[in-house]
Order: C-alpha cells, then sequence, then structure tokens
C-alpha cells in the first residue's frame, strides 16, 4: 500500500520507496534553525547593502585590503547582494 515505483535517476529500472514512513528523505527541507538564520543573515545584508548605497559608499573587503565603491560600481553590487538575499532567504519545505 505505501509503496511507490519510481524510475532510478541514472537508469530504467524501479525503485522502491516506502512513503509511508515518518523518516522519509524530503529533498528540499531545511532546519527551522538554519532558515531563522538565512532569514537574519539576509536582512542584515540588504540593510547593509542599502546603508552603502544611501550614503554613497559601499565597503566591500578584499583580502588584506578593502574598496569603496560609489556611483554605478556601488549600485551593481547593491543589485548582487539583492540577489543573495533573496537566493539566501528562499528556502521551501518540500513535503
Amino acid at each position: 500500500m505505501g509503496i511507490s515505483m519510481k524510475n532510478s535517476f541514472l537508469s530504467n529500472t524501479p525503485v522502491k520507496r516506502d512513503v509511508m514512513r515518518k523518516d522519509f528523505f524530503t529533498p528540499n527541507h531545511i532546519p527551522a534553525e538554519e532558515r531563522m538564520q538565512s532569514i537574519a543573515f539576509s536582512i542584515l545584508l540588504f540593510a547593509y547593502g542599502t546603508y552603502g548605497v544611501w550614503v554613497n559608499d559601499l565597503y566591500t573587503r578584499q583580502a588584506a585590503k578593502g574598496i569603496h565603491l560609489h556611483d554605478v560600481p556601488a549600485w551593481i553590487i547593491y543589485g548582487a547582494i539583492i540577489c543573495a538575499c533573496l537566493v539566501l532567504s528562499h528556502f521551501y519545505n518540500v513535503g
């Protein structure tokens, strides 16, 4: 009753999976604590980028030295920061 037949990724042989078990693997499951940490880091990163663009001085640290970005380069990096925030905070649970 609780057995699912699905073709394997690498071959055409069916793989038996017990879908009624409680410890069944869910592919995109992220623990709540890790999800909250990622969301908090995304908010801080977004706030840092917004402040840097607001004062027109976005500081990025690279190795031993840092770079102060102004105007267009700052906006380009700010766009990358927004993309990173969306990726970090966009976790979903498949189940």
